[in-house]
């Protein structure tokens, strides 16, 4: 995990749950329409739909989830927050959910993490744990997909707790299952010279590693 995320997803403050209620976004409908206005960073917690408003002054206008395909959430200094609906199905492939997921980087694999989003006055994204499977430690999910395809797969889980065990061997996993190819770098994540603070850091030089291939 770089410096920058890292920083990101240790701000816990009031000001970041109770700021800003209403965010500049630009929504992009599953019909490759789109809308430009304001949305509620809470209702992102819905599983079935988020707050829109064209403006300040206008009525709150409720958006199915199933119909967005994404949304750029801009804060008061120009950072831009991609969120995208991705879908997910279980082991048997036999239920589809969608989540929202925020895009960390962009190539032969496309890199999500999943956590609980707020927004403070200067429309800045916090991540915090997501403790909705019920576990007590704090966790992050990472999910990886090529653009090309419809659903992403778990690649890592990252938690501040030392006594949150196994982590790595799930990361090791999913390197071997994913980028076998790149023997360098399965070799990193083996010997643990790469890590669950590293996840941007694999997805990037594989990434690399394929353009260059």
């Amino acid at each position: 995990m770089n410096k920058s995320l890292f920083i990101l997803v240790f701000i816990f403050s009031s000001v970041s749950i109770f700021g800003q209620k209403f965010q500049k976004v630009v929504i992009e409908n599953m019909d490759g329409s789109t809308k430009t206005g304001l949305v509620n960073g809470k209702s992102l917690s819905d599983s079935k739909e988020i707050k829109f408003k064209t403006d300040e002054n206008s009525k709150v206008e409720p958006i199915l989830k199933s119909s967005v395909k994404s949304i750029d959430f801009y804060s008061s200094n120009d950072k831009i927050y991609h969120i995208d609906n991705i879908f997910l199905t279980n082991e048997k492939k036999t239920k589809t959910t969608s989540e929202w997921m925020l895009k960390l980087i962009s190539g032969y694999y496309d890199l999500y993490i999943i956590a609980d989003y707020s927004f403070d006055k200067q429309g800045n994204l916090t991540l915090s744990t997501d403790y909705r499977v019920g576990r007590d430690l704090p966790e992050f999910y990472y999910f990886i997909k090529k653009p090309s395809e419809k659903y992403a797969d778990i690649f890592a889980l990252y938690s501040p707790s030392p006594t949150y065990f196994g982590l790595h061997k799930i990361l090791k996993e999913s390197v071997t299952k994913f980028m076998s190819d790149d023997k360098a770098l399965v070799d990193k994540v083996e010997k643990k010279k790469l890590s669950t603070k590293n996840i941007e850091q694999i997805v990037k030089e594989y990434n690399e590693y394929k353009s260059a291939n």
